[in-house]
């Protein structure tokens, strides 16, 4: 059959402007007994509007033939624009379920289409019923415009961004526009969780776990074992249980739609050391933070420091880990000429940590007498402080 060769479409459905009495819609039960001659879906027009008039028939109704041709016609009308067959409830009861290989499309998420892999499949594929496969021919391409943000000490939210679809076990899916919450209910302190996105039913839900994560075929990084889970983020609860991002604990990290984050901690009170050997000078400015595999972190150190002896000197430590190479120094090599002060004035890039929970301190020593931290600034001292800047 040739392209050209198709019919003529049905704009209008047959009868369309049909008046009152010389249409009306066709009954699925049989009305013999009811109203002599009148047609129904169960007996068509009925056997009586075969019989002669003159042998007791009756005519057949012409609004019943204006009836069930609009009621035809709508249908090619609806086909022929491309209308789509949603799954219906009442249509499944009434043939006893799908046949296999039926497809119809989603009442809930837009472009996503369900195949009945059985007959007679009674079951609705919106809910999570069973015998559906799901597919979408608009989006095929994972989309992941989600980012995973603090909203409080007992939550944190999935929100969307830039389109809001979220690719999970093969689908593309909106976050609703109120986001998806995850509560830290059941969490424990001190541990750091994966956060994954699955569809439970028709709802989107987030996951906490400590299962990791693997890239699938199309580099979608999901859960271990549990391809329906889509990773969204990582957190590290605090001491008391709690999701915390803040100055001196980045603790909330999304991994789809990063943005730049910063954060500072400093000394409130001025710190001392007198060990000739670098060592955290004080737990105070530990500056706590999340990082994915293989990214580096942006750090400043600032501030004012002295010495009353030969010399003194600061580093950058993460993890309590030998000092990096960036350094700042002040020192004579002879004669003490009383107090001396430098600034404090460092910044690099860190580079090689693992994924998961870090933090970064300040390690000092003093060559000989007693190193001073300042933690005020005024005209001849500067609070020392560290910042620290990563994408999450």
């Amino acid at each position: 059959m040739l392209q050209s060769s198709i019919p003529t479409k049905f704009t209008i459905p047959f009868g369309n402007s049909a008046g009152a009495g010389y249409i009306r819609t066709i009954p699925t039960a049989s009305q013999i007994g009811i109203q002599n001659g009148a047609a129904s879906l169960t007996d068509g027009f009925p056997p009586l509007t075969f019989v002669a008039a003159g042998a007791g028939g009756v005519s057949p109704f012409g609004e019943d033939m204006n009836g069930i041709l609009k009621q035809i016609t709508q249908w090619n009308q609806w086909q022929s624009v491309g209308g789509p067959i949603i799954w219906d409830s009442a249509q499944s009861a009434a043939i006893g379920g799908y046949p296999l290989g039926a497809i119809v499309m989603s009442g809930v998420t837009l472009g996503l289409m369900f195949i009945s892999l059985v007959d007679n499949n009674v079951s609705d594929p919106d809910t999570g019923g069973a015998n559906w496969t799901g597919f979408q021919i608009s989006q095929t391409v994972p989309a992941m415009q989600g980012r995973l943000s603090y909203t409080t000490g007992t939550a944190c939210t999935l929100s969307p961004v830039n389109g809001g679809l979220m690719w999970i076990n093969g689908l593309n899916y909106s976050i609703p526009s109120a986001g998806v919450n995850l509560s830290n209910g059941i969490l424990s302190a001190n541990t750091l969780y994966y956060v994954y996105a699955y569809m439970n039913g028709l709802n989107m839900t987030l996951e906490a776990s400590t299962t990791g994560y693997a890239a699938a075929s199309n580099g979608v990084q999901q859960k271990i074992g549990a391809a329906t889970r889509t990773l969204v983020g990582m957190v590290y609860m605090n001491g008391s249980g709690q999701f915390v991002s803040q100055d001196g604990s980045l603790q909330v990290l999304t991994y789809y739609m990063r943005a730049l984050k910063r954060s500072r901690t400093q000394f409130s009170a001025s710190r001392t050391t007198t060990s000739s050997s670098f060592s955290e000078i004080n737990n105070e400015i530990r500056n706590s933070f999340l990082v994915w595999a293989n990214e580096n972190i942006d750090f400043a150190i600032s501030g004012s420091f002295s010495n009353s002896g030969n010399g003194g000197a600061t580093q950058i430590s993460f993890d309590g880990n030998t000092g990096e190479q960036e350094s700042s120094a002040v020192g004579i090599t002879s004669v003490s000429y009383g107090l001396l002060r430098g600034a404090v004035g460092i910044s690099g890039i860190k580079v090689g940590l693992s994924e998961g929970f870090h933090y970064a301190t300040l390690f000092g020593a003093a060559v000989s007498g007693t190193t001073t931290w300042d933690s005020v600034n005024v005209s001849d001292k500067a609070q020392t402080t560290i910042t620290i800047g990563l994408q999450g």
